[in-house]
């Protein structure tokens, strides 16, 4: 992300679950992060995220679209590189390859047009 570019887009899908308290370090130092270096950002939850306290602690300006069906895991797409994360066991996966972060960026924004704010 240190070669980021004003208006590029980061990709997320938030499944919401029972390890909130968890994420939400991470995702704040990287939204303050994201905003300095004015990136664009793009989520998708699940509607018990919209419909929960949590929601109201996130900044108004994120930019996120909500669906009534389970999301496969955490999923963050930006550039070459996709980063699953298992909140659970706290471990991610770093894959950086073309093919695969436009085949999720294709997905994502198949969903993204499909979605509720």
């Amino acid at each position: 992300m240190n070669k980021s570019k004003e208006g590029e887009i980061l990709r997320y899908f938030y499944p919401y679950d029972d390890y909130h308290e968890i994420t939400s370090p991470f995702y704040t130092r990287l939204y303050k992060f994201q905003k300095s270096k004015k990136i664009d950002e793009r989520g998708i939850s699940v509607t018990k995220f919209k419909n929960s306290k949590h929601y109201e602690q996130i900044p108004k300006d994120v930019n996120l679209r909500f669906v009534d069906f389970p999301l496969h895991g955490t999923l963050d797409i930006f550039h070459n590189k996709v980063l699953v994360i298992d909140w659970k066991s706290i471990t991610g996966i770093l894959i950086t390859s073309d093919e695969i972060s436009d085949h999720f960026i294709r997905y994502f924004d198949s969903i993204w047009e499909l979605t509720t704010e």
